[in-house]
């Protein structure tokens, strides 16, 4: 876990396979993909944090707090990780997002993982909605006021110029940042899905478990999942 803590950076995607609630079920299903949840790795300093939109609030101890508390959150990384019953992949960029410089309105210039954290000090008091989650098989569309997980992260690539404006950041599922080739919507949309800047997903592999005994898979050239006594090929 060391390890995974160190490596990482801001900007990396982490996707989760936990079909242990039926709500996952129901995502998996709708979605064609075995992802059922997705994260962004968010730093401060030497702290890690999972950036994500879910319905509970990790942070919270109790049920009751958490689903009251849940939406767009940071959560300690490491405390994220173990909590999941699934197994996990991270995703890691080529390229620092810090290497990416902005100016504010106020002439400032911040880096990408500034940028990271404005967009989540702009949108921490937005709830998830599960009619939201599923918008993009309608064309229902939903409210800015609540967002789902993979939303959140594409509005942050796109903000950061990595990811092109011109597919909806709605549009996007959680199993797209993984399955680019999969045939989840339109596959006009797919094929513009491409990131810029000469940002990609690095060829890199790093296998660590989680307190649950499930293994960690730093993914990348094709998707392995490691559920628990079992290793397969995603695709």
């Amino acid at each position: 876990m060391k390890k995974i803590l160190k490596r990482v950076r801001s900007g990396d995607i982490i996707a989760f396979f936990d079909k242990h609630h039926l709500i996952n079920e129901i995502i998996t299903n709708l979605t064609k993909s075995d992802v059922t949840h997705v994260g962004m790795v968010l730093k401060k300093g030497e702290k890690v944090y999972c950036l994500e939109s879910h319905p509970y609030d990790y942070n919270k101890s109790d049920i009751i707090s958490r689903i009251s508390s849940g939406g767009i959150n940071i959560v300690p990384l490491e405390k994220r990780l173990n909590i999941s019953r699934g197994s996990i992949v991270i995703l890691q960029l080529n390229k620092s997002v810090k290497s990416l410089k902005f100016e504010t309105k106020s002439g400032k210039i911040i880096d990408g993982e500034q940028k990271i954290w404005d967009y989540y000090k702009r949108n921490k008091h937005k709830k998830f909605d599960y009619s939201l989650a599923f918008s993009f098989y309608s064309s229902i569309g939903g409210s800015n006021k609540t967002k789902f997980c993979s939303q959140i992260l594409a509005e942050i690539y796109q903000e950061l110029g990595i990811l092109p404006k011109i597919v909806p950041a709605n549009s996007i599922s959680p199993g797209i940042f993984l399955e680019w080739q999969k045939k989840m919507h339109n596959d006009d949309d797919l094929k513009k899905l491409k990131f810029e800047k000469g940002f990609k997903f690095k060829k890199e592999n790093l296998n660590v478990k989680n307190k649950n005994e499930q293994k960690i898979d730093w993914f990348i050239h094709k998707v392995i999942l490691y559920e628990p006594n079992n290793l397969k090929n995603v695709y």
